[in-house]
């Protein structure tokens, strides 16, 4: 699952229930945040791109920062 954004970066979600920031011009993983222990569903950001809202598996739902 990927969400692109207008500041070229973008968000990404696995079954491993870590959530990462992608540089999109070098496709490199910039940073991760763990938090859940099963599989991410879905997710959000916020209008500033500064944090991400994610639904888990688990059962649980996060806010991580990314500034």
């Amino acid at each position: 699952m990927f969400l692109y954004s207008f500041h070229s970066s973008r968000n990404s979600t696995s079954i491993d229930g870590i959530v990462r920031l992608w540089d999109a011009r070098t496709s490199q993983c910039v940073r991760e945040q763990q938090g859940h222990t099963k599989a991410i569903l879905d997710f959000a950001l916020s209008p500033d791109y500064a944090r991400v809202l994610t639904a888990s598996d688990d059962g649980t739902s996060r806010v991580f920062n990314f500034q």
